[in-house]
């Protein structure tokens, strides 16, 4: 099952699950994908659904009664869902 990635510029966050939130830039044009120490597998958790709205300079990302805040780095179309 596929997680849904949102893209600021160069950082991505992935809802993994609704206690689990992953935030990462990217180091040389790339993303890791690969299974880390703490979560070797996050394709087996269920999608988390998510909102996501850019207002006044900020993305918010609205999930499980809860919201991450993101500047918008200024970036015209730079969020991706």
């Amino acid at each position: 099952m596929e997680k849904q990635n949102i893209f600021i510029k160069d950082l991505r966050i992935q809802i993994i699950r609704k206690d689990l939130i992953r935030i990462e830039r990217q180091f040389n044009s790339c993303f890791c994908d690969k299974n880390t120490f703490f979560v070797p597998n996050r394709t087996i958790f269920e999608k988390v659904e998510t909102n996501v709205i850019e207002k006044n300079k900020y993305i918010y990302i609205y999930f499980d009664n809860k919201v991450i805040k993101v500047k918008d780095l200024g970036i015209v179309g730079s969020l991706k869902v």
